[in-house]
């Protein structure tokens, strides 16, 4: 499909308009928890070893990027190795 450069813009910044009305991309401890499927007390521990990606927005206040959790997410999904026909 051939768009216009100038369409093309103005569709993402709908699309993104809409995304962040219906989600918005900064969420506290809850929602992350709950993203991840995690106790909020494991965020605790992972935020403090810095093994989470997250915005420290002062001493004692952390948000998290949904959108950048989900990616962090993705990038730690092992995938399966091959079946070599052996049992082990």
């Amino acid at each position: 499909m051939n768009v216009h450069p100038l369409e093309r813009d103005r569709l993402n910044k709908d699309t993104k308009a809409l995304v962040s009305e219906q989600e918005p991309d900064l969420i506290g401890y809850e929602e992350a928890a709950e993203l991840l499927n995690v106790p909020v007390g494991t965020l605790y521990g992972w935020v403090a070893r810095k093994r989470l990606p997250h915005i420290r927005l002062g001493p004692r206040f952390v948000k998290f990027s949904r959108a950048r959790l989900r990616r962090w997410l993705a990038d730690h999904e092992v995938q399966p190795e091959p079946a070599t026909g052996r049992r082990d």
